[in-house]
Parts: C-alpha cells; sequence; structure tokens
C-alpha cells in the first residue's frame, strides 16, 4: 500500500505556527487523498507543503512534485 508522508505548517489557535511530519496511507483516491488530509487542516501558506511517496517499507521515498497532488476538481 502507497503512504505518503506530509510536511507543512499548520497554524495553531491564537497565531502560533508548528511544523507538522504526518504520514497518511492513500485510500481510493490515492494521491488526491493528499488534499483531502490538508483540506482539514489550516495550513500556513507561506511555507512550502513537502510531500514524500513511500511505495515499499524500506523505501527512502520520492519527492512528489505539488504539480501531481495540488489539483482542482470541478
Amino acid at each position: 500500500m502507497t503512504k505518503f508522508r506530509i510536511q507543512y505548517t499548520s497554524v495553531k489557535p491564537g497565531g502560533a505556527r508548528e511544523r507538522e511530519d504526518d504520514l497518511i496511507y492513500a485510500g481510493d483516491r490515492g494521491i488526491l487523498s493528499i488534499n483531502d488530509y490538508l483540506d482539514g487542516r489550516d495550513v500556513w501558506a507561506a511555507d512550502p507543503i513537502v510531500v514524500i511517496e513511500h511505495t515499499q517499507s524500506d523505501s527512502r521515498g520520492r519527492v512528489v512534485p505539488a504539480s501531481e497532488w495540488d489539483t482542482c476538481e470541478d
């Protein structure tokens, strides 16, 4: 199963910012599940969002360019 490590900066109550490093497993939506995950969070847009795809448990992973996961669906 493919999993993604998502590194982003979240905005906490009161305006504090904290760097997050979360691991999610791709569901039925595959790479688009990243958007689903981030939609439910307050993300500080000034800092980069890094997505690393792991297809094997022992791999270093592949940095996924935003053009692959940062998509809008109509």
